[in-house]
C-alpha cells in the first residue's frame, strides 16, 4: 500500500459528533505524555502531549475503544478487512513557537496501514514528506481521514491559532478474521448516561 487517500465526510455528520462528544467529554481521561513520540530517545526539541490509548499491541487497553470505533465502521474498510494494532488518541495543546513535530514513521513494517482521524477542527497541519522538496499537509478538519502508508515520513504539529488539535491515530496489519457489530443509538445512549 502505497497509496494516500484523504477524504473529507466519509464519516457521517452524526458519528462525527458522537466521535467529538466522547472524546471532548469533561470526564474523559487523558494521560500525560513527556514525549510525542513512543519508543523514540526523548528530543529537545520533542514537546508533550496528552493520549488515551485505546489498544496496543492488538489488546484493548480502553472501554472506550468500541463506542469511538464503531462510529468509524463504513468509512474505514479495513476495520472488517484488517487487524487492528494499535489504536491512540493524541491531544495537543497550542505552542506559540509554531515548532514542527519531529518527523516519523508508524511502523517500519511495509504491509501496514495507517489512517489519521482527525476529532476536531484546528491548526497544525499533518506534514507528509513524499517529496524532500515539497512535503505535503493535511490540515486537520473534523471528520477528515487520512490513510497512508504505514512506514511513510510525516510529523503532526501543534496547533498555533486554537485550543487543541484531536486525532484518533489507528495503525492496522492484514486480517481477515476481525469484525464488529454497528453502533446502535440506544447503545451510544446508555454509554453517555454512564459518563
Amino acid at each position: 500500500m502505497n497509496e494516500i487517500i484523504i477524504s473529507d465526510n466519509s464519516v457521517s455528520r452524526a458519528n462525527q459528533e458522537r466521535i467529538k462528544q466522547l472524546i471532548m467529554h469533561r470526564e474523559f481521561p487523558w494521560y500525560f505524555n513527556d514525549t510525542t513520540l513512543s519508543g523514540y530517545d526523548r528530543n529537545k526539541n520533542d514537546l508533550f502531549q496528552w493520549v488515551h490509548i485505546l489498544q496496543v499491541n492488538a489488546k484493548q487497553k480502553s472501554t472506550l475503544k468500541e463506542p469511538i470505533l464503531k462510529c468509524l465502521r463504513g468509512a474505514i474498510p479495513e476495520l472488517e478487512t484488517h487487524r487492528l494494532i494499535r489504536a491512540k488518541l493524541n491531544l495537543n495543546t497550542p505552542y506559540k513557537r509554531g515548532n514542527i513535530a519531529l518527523k516519523h514513521t508508524d511502523c517500519q513494517e511495509k504491509d501496514r496501514i495507517v489512517y489519521i482521524y482527525y476529532v476536531n477542527d484546528s491548526d497544525g497541519p499533518t506534514i507528509l514528506y513524499t517529496n524532500k522538496w515539497r512535503p505535503h499537509k493535511v490540515h486537520p478538519k473534523q471528520g477528515r481521514l487520512l490513510k497512508m502508508p504505514s512506514s511513510l515520513s510525516h510529523s503532526g504539529n501543534l496547533p498555533y491559532h486554537n485550543n487543541t488539535r484531536i486525532v484518533l491515530n489507528l495503525l492496522f496489519q492484514e486480517d481477515l478474521n476481525q469484525t464488529f457489530e454497528p453502533l446502535q443509538d440506544q447503545d451510544y445512549e446508555e454509554y453517555k448516561k454512564n459518563l
